[in-house]
């Protein structure tokens, strides 16, 4: 309880202090997107599950920083039901907190459902399409 509130009264002063729920689909990708404050626009950036003592490097994220807009985008693909859970957009501050130099601002939970399947039926149909040329390719063949 009190590393979630730490982790909390931390977002409210670093940033939105925002949380966000993402659906994906086993196999599939999802886009997170975690806004900051300017004072962490040349701060690394990061992306971390629940306590954010285990770090991964699977290759199932990529991460990009637009600072102009001071969002970054996660991409976190090939999902599967056991990526579901608490995960924290942070970056690192000049100052230590009960982190260290981390601070996390918005929460994401994520939840993985099974597959998603698309389903759709393709209807024969006539189309015509105009096209205007010069009159003198009236005898050209056209593609």
């Amino acid at each position: 309880l009190m590393k979630s509130l730490l982790r909390w009264m931390f977002g409210l002063l670093s940033g939105t202090g925002a949380s966000s729920e993402v659906t994906g689909y086993s196999g599939g990708e999802v886009l997170i997107k975690c806004k900051y404050d300017k004072e962490y626009k040349s701060n690394n950036k990061y992306f971390c599950r629940g306590s954010c003592k285990i770090w991964t490097t699977l290759g199932k994220f990529s991460l990009y920083d637009n600072r102009e807009t001071e969002i970054f985008t996660v991409r976190f693909n090939n999902l599967t039901k056991g990526d579901s859970g608490e995960y924290w957009c942070g970056a690192e501050s000049d100052w230590e907190s009960d982190h260290g130099y981390k601070v996390y601002f918005t929460q994401v939970n994520l939840s993985v459902n099974g597959e998603y399947f698309l389903l759709f039926n393709i209807f024969r149909t006539e189309l015509s399409i105009q096209c205007i040329y010069f009159i003198l390719y009236i005898s050209t063949f056209k593609q």
